[in-house]
């Protein structure tokens, strides 16, 4: 990770969940696209075309930097702070949610989702 993406200790910290149209890509595009958004520290992926997203911004930053990159498609991101949600997950995508942090910080179950790692084809 850049140390130029790392923020300040302390910083605002968001979890979202970022559901797409599967017009966007396929999922190695949409990785790579999270992982040139400047303010994504960590992402998981747990359904096609849905992700937890950890960010150091609010939702309509996060929409502006996304849409740079799929200006015609359709997305929806959602912040999940409130502490009300429920379904069926895997518990990894529930600690994201529960505890938001970044990539180059602890506590995070290392899965092959995790850490803004690209996964196999």
């Amino acid at each position: 990770m850049d140390d130029a993406k790392k923020p300040n200790p302390g910083s605002l910290r968001n979890c979202y969940v970022f559901t797409h149209s599967p017009e966007i890509g396929v999922s190695a595009f949409v990785q790579l696209m999270l992982n040139g958004v400047p303010n994504v520290v960590n992402w998981l992926q747990f359904l096609p075309c849905t992700y937890v997203l950890v960010a150091d911004c609010g939702a309509s930053e996060l929409f502006n930097s996304i849409n740079e990159f799929s200006d015609a498609e359709r997305f929806i991101i959602l912040n999940v702070n409130s502490g009300e949600r429920n379904g069926w997950l895997p518990k990894a995508a529930w600690d994201m949610m529960a505890t938001p942090r970044a990539v180059w910080e602890p506590h995070l179950p290392q899965l092959p989702l995790i850490n803004k790692q690209l996964l196999p084809l």
